[in-house]
């Protein structure tokens, strides 16, 4: 979550950006756990992984994930309905 360029470190902006996510500092691993239990919920997932998990659902259905293009933000996919 911290080190999205898997470089081994966390700067002080990835750590503030983390702090607006899930802080304050002392709930934010409740908050993680929180987050990741949600079935909807599915951290790093690619292009693909997200088109397979949605493609024979039904229209509404959706899901949440971290971005890879935007760190420090989450990217929500979700089924249209047909014909739109």
């Amino acid at each position: 979550v911290l080190d999205n360029d898997s470089v081994g470190g966390v700067t002080a902006r990835s750590f503030n950006n983390f702090l607006k996510i899930f802080g304050p500092l002392n709930s934010s691993l409740a908050n993680i756990r929180s987050l990741f239990k949600q079935k909807w919920f599915h951290g790093f997932l690619t292009v693909e992984e997200v088109v397979r998990l949605l493609s024979d659902q039904q229209p509404g259905t959706f899901l949440v994930r971290f971005s890879r293009s935007k760190p420090d933000s989450f990217v929500l996919e979700y089924v249209e309905s047909k014909g739109k």
